[in-house]
């Protein structure tokens, strides 16, 4: 087992507002782990569960394997319960068997039955946040970009208002479409920690993307409490310089808030979205 001690400095285009944290990560070189990933969302097509085997964080490029016949039960505080089932038999993916969408204000518990052993996590769902406005501001030889892109281009800002009085933790999804062409969509883990910026108005800027006239830019606002928050910090982290997309393999062990020594989380996103098509002003 190694450990890594990682200082976090937020930077501007990545935490607007943030502070620097300190996390204790561990690396873990062990035989494939059990994955359970429980995702709520406010919007219903968004809720599901999936479990899964995956390699450990040295072998990011090992396959996922999904797991059947978990049993998986779903409550909230107010009474509410649900039994998921696997939507189709092998794929580990476990889905409500109405429509459903996750309540600001509500907290959930999650229960897992596989193999003789029981799982269990909480999450709360918190209000939603929501994208005031977006711009571009043009940019000749921008060297933040990532490699291989075009310097020149037209760098997004996203505007949101914080919430006043509580801590606002956010992920936020960018997606570029280009006209007459395929989507493309950064899994980059871009982070929010409002603790420094209650009740202000956010300039959230991306300068390691930019876009070109005709584009459109679609940014998702997801707002979560500590716990998820904590989760993606660490997933980031874990998964600096690693090749690969972070998302194709689980990285061995980020935070997690499952007991019973199991890989993966239990979230509830509210989630926002936006679009804006890049156009000569």
């Amino acid at each position: 087992m190694r450990a890594v001690r990682l200082i976090l400095g937020f930077l501007a285009a990545v935490f607007v507002g943030g502070c620097e944290d300190v996390v204790q990560v561990e690396l873990n070189s062990t035989e494939p782990k059990l994955v359970i990933e429980g995702y709520l969302s406010n919007y219903p097509r968004d809720c599901y569960f999936r479990v899964s085997r995956t390699t450990d964080f040295f072998n990011p490029r090992g396959s996922i394997d999904g797991v059947t016949g978990a049993l998986i039960v779903v409550s909230d505080n107010s009474g509410s319960e649900d039994t998921l089932a696997e939507n189709t038999p092998g794929t580990g993916y476990y889905v409500f068997p109405r429509e459903f969408s996750a309540v600001a204000g509500k907290t959930y518990s999650a229960t897992v039955v596989l193999e003789n052993r029981t799982f269990t996590a909480n999450t709360t769902m918190v209000d939603q946040v929501r994208v005031d406005s977006m711009t571009f501001e043009y940019e000749e030889d921008n060297r933040f970009v990532d490699e291989g892109e075009e310097q020149d281009g037209y760098r997004l800002h996203v505007y949101f208002e914080d919430t006043p009085d509580r801590p606002d933790y956010a992920r936020i999804k960018l997606t570029k479409r280009r006209p007459f062409d395929y989507d493309i969509a950064y899994y980059d883990i871009f982070l929010y920690d409002g603790r420094l910026s209650d009740g202000n108005t956010v300039d959230y800027n991306y300068f390691f993307k930019v876009f070109q006239l005709g584009e459109t830019a679609q940014v998702e606002l997801l707002v979560m409490d500590k716990v998820m928050y904590d989760y993606f910090l660490t997933l980031r982290e874990v998964a600096v310089g690693q090749e690969g997309n972070v998302f194709d393999v689980t990285p061995a062990n980020p935070n997690t808030n499952w007991s019973g020594g199991v890989l993966g989380y239990f979230g509830a996103f509210n989630s926002s979205y936006a679009h804006k098509i890049v156009e000569p002003k």
